[in-house]
């Protein structure tokens, strides 16, 4: 049969145990209330000086001068006004080649054709061609002179102009060609003018 110390004993372990379970278990979990969360206070932030920032200074960048990049030289080369007129004053074939003389190293733009052409009241101009030559190749331009005085002082009369833009690197040919209708063609002269300007070979826009 048990003592009295030892029921004693007994008791206060049991006790002892208890206390124990009851102080270090587990606390039960709870929500957490995020509404009572302290404040941040963006005011009390401390300041940023932009003006304490190290300055840039702009003038210690590298130059760029335009200057010493390539000319580009556009409508600027030297044209020098030109024009010029060329008589065949005895035309007693068929049809006649006139030289129109381009001064050589240059390139003429030719801006205005005028011509003339007198002949028998029974001989009439069948047609009048120039053939401008650009870079070694001949092209032909074909215009029309009006019929102006009919038999007029023993001739037929044919004059014309016209503004053109075309172009010759060197002297080129101007070619009147007539027709006969029962008269001689013996009879007849001829004559053109042609002007524009010339731009010299060396000009920057014609360099190859």
């Amino acid at each position: 049969m048990p003592t009295r110390k030892t029921t004693t004993s007994v008791i206060l372990l049991a006790v002892t145990v208890l206390v124990s379970n009851v102080l270090f278990a587990a606390p039960p979990e709870k929500d957490v209330n995020v509404v009572n969360t302290p404040d941040v206070n963006v005011a009390t932030m401390p300041d940023v000086n932009v003006a304490t920032m190290p300055d840039v200074n702009v003038a210690n960048t590298p130059d760029v001068n335009v200057l010493s990049m390539p000319e580009i030289t556009i409508g600027t080369d030297v044209r020098s006004p030109y024009q010029i007129t060329v008589s065949q004053p005895t035309w007693t074939t068929n049809s006649v080649n006139i030289i129109v003389e381009v001064p050589s190293g240059n390139r003429m733009v030719i801006e205005h054709i005028s011509a003339s052409a007198f002949m028998h009241p029974q001989v009439e101009l069948s047609s009048f061609t120039i053939s401008p030559i650009v870079n070694g190749l001949s092209a032909t331009h074909v215009f029309t002179l009006p019929e102006t005085a009919p038999g007029f002082t023993g001739s037929n009369t044919y004059n014309g102009g016209q503004s053109v833009r075309l172009y010759t690197d060197q002297s080129f040919l101007a070619r009147f060609t007539k027709v006969s209708v029962g008269g001689s063609l013996d009879l007849g002269s001829a004559s053109i003018t042609v002007s524009g300007y010339l731009i010299p070979f060396t000009s920057p826009s014609l360099a190859p």
